[in-house]
């Protein structure tokens, strides 16, 4: 599984992975957001998208 995270979220998901690493094929931290990523880090947020559904 993919985890992304954004802002306060990132805590949780490294401490996720870190507790089930046989669960996170990839963690994702995108810096500098809020609660748009798709509006404030278009080009990143795109990226990740993608890349989950090369990967499905």
């Amino acid at each position: 599984m993919t985890v992304v995270a954004l802002a306060f979220g990132g805590p949780i998901a490294a401490e996720f992975t870190v507790h089930h690493p046989e669960r996170v094929s990839r963690l994702c931290l995108v810096d500098g957001v809020g609660h748009l990523p798709h509006f404030e880090r278009p080009d990143e947020t795109a990226e990740i998208v993608l890349d989950f559904l090369r990967r499905s």
